[in-house]
């Protein structure tokens, strides 16, 4: 229902320059994890992108310079829950 809802919401905008920027980096990155995981993958963003990024992904380039990352062997990490006092956002 909610996928239905965006895709009308929508329809054939194509947003503005700021999202259109927003939207081609999201979906070269999807694009990339798509081609590494050889199976399904997560995609967490605005409904608003849904309808484009679903289409965009497949038409962008698979290769992407990814940045060599230091090792985490003496990394310190957690998981933490953050609470926001945002009344609209709260449903």
């Amino acid at each position: 229902a909610l996928a239905h809802y965006f895709a009308q919401l929508r329809g054939d905008s194509p947003g503005d320059a700021l999202n259109r920027l927003r939207e081609a980096f999201m979906a070269r990155w999807i694009g990339w994890a798509m081609q590494q995981n050889n199976g399904d993958v997560l995609v967490v963003c605005g409904g608003w992108h849904a309808p484009v990024l679903a289409k965009m992904w497949r038409e962008c380039p698979q290769e992407i310079n990814t940045p060599e990352l230091p090792s985490l062997a003496d990394a310190v990490t957690g998981c933490y829950l953050t609470p926001y006092s945002e009344k609209r956002l709260d449903v």
